[in-house]
């Protein structure tokens, strides 16, 4: 995530492509979609070497990591 003025987080245990890669955009229209579902816990951790914090995301017993990791392999 990169809201401007606000801090950079990036999600924990995630293996999705980076921009510019095939699938970046459907890994990211999926995470849009399901963070507009409803409310989530963001849970941070540390920051990694390029200054982001690292985090889980997780509505009730769904973590959007495990979700996304899945959906990108269906992909």
């Amino acid at each position: 995530f990169n809201v401007p003025g606000q801090e950079v987080i990036r999600l924990l245990e995630v293996d999705t492509p980076e921009k510019n890669q095939p699938g970046y955009q459907e890994a990211k229209t999926y995470l849009a979609t399901w963070l507009m579902k409803g409310p989530f816990t963001l849970t941070t951790s540390k920051n990694d070497s390029f200054g982001r914090r690292l985090c889980q995301v997780v509505r009730d017993t769904e973590n959007v990591s495990v979700l996304l990791n899945e959906q990108m392999k269906e992909a």
